[in-house]
């Protein structure tokens, strides 16, 4: 009987053994998986920053276009003005003027000749 009850024992511990065994193993794989997921993750996450960083550029080419494209089409109506000199503030040398992205840097006290909008919105702005 204590030979069989020994048997017995033996049998449960190697049981055991396989089952600790198969769960290692089970765990192994389970950071295997997700080590290769971390990294797909990772990858994923690059991708995804290169894509961004290209529609980046490329917003940054179509608002270049638009801006040329703007200063073309305004360049076609040139209107003489003189910003005349601020004199509470005379260092206050030149008027910057933006429309879609293009900008004009318009020195006072200088006639120069500029689109007719850019003209409007300094008349509007009340500098001439």
């Amino acid at each position: 009987m204590a030979k069989q009850e020994n048997t017995k024992q033996k049998n449960i511990e190697m049981e055991l053994e396989a089952k600790k065994k198969e769960l290692e193993a089970r765990e192994k794989a389970l950071e295997e998986k997700e080590k290769d997921l971390t990294e797909k993750e990772q990858k994923m996450n690059e991708t995804i920053e290169e894509i961004k960083a290209k529609e980046i550029k490329l917003n940054e080419v179509e608002c270049d276009k638009e801006s040329i494209n703007t200063a073309e089409e305004l360049k076609k109506d040139l209107v003489e003005i003189k910003i005349p000199i601020d004199q509470l503030n005379k260092n206050d040398k030149t008027v910057e003027v933006f429309i879609n992205g293009y900008r004009w840097s318009i020195e006072r006290g200088k006639e120069v000749k500029v689109p007719r909008a850019v003209k409007e919105i300094l008349t509007n702005a009340k500098y001439i």
